[in-house]
């Protein structure tokens, strides 16, 4: 499936239904993804919410930690650090221990976020 497809599904009204909210989930964090590297971090951060609620839906612990993280950036670059911390903590407690990917995708999202807000946390982050 080409990129354009994976963009066009994700926003078709009825994907749920059709490919399921784990598919549908995983084109939005793709979408939040393009969104951020535009410049468009209010976007990205709606995205990434969508598809945190789609991961929710699912019950899949793995794709809500990488939406967490997807709204923790989105929310540095909109000049929240402070929320950014938390929704990065929320991804640190959805990450699966066994996954340590996951979990430093969220430690690098926490400390950007200390970084802007409690640089002492941040070196221990």
């Amino acid at each position: 499936m080409t990129a354009r497809a994976s963009l066009a599904r994700a926003k078709d009204p009825g994907g749920v239904a059709t490919v399921g909210p784990r598919r549908l989930a995983e084109d939005r964090l793709l979408l939040s993804d393009l969104d951020l590297a535009l410049g468009d971090a209010q976007a990205a951060h709606r995205e990434a919410g969508v598809a945190l609620r789609l991961f929710r839906m699912a019950k899949d612990a793995e794709g809500q930690c990488r939406g967490h993280v997807r709204r923790a950036h989105a929310l540095i670059e909109l000049k929240r650090a402070g929320e950014a911390a938390r929704e990065a903590r929320r991804a640190l407690r959805a990450a699966p221990l066994t996954r340590t990917h996951l979990r430093v995708l969220a430690e690098i999202a926490l400390g950007r976020a200390l970084l802007r807000t409690e640089r002492g946390q941040a070196r221990l982050a």
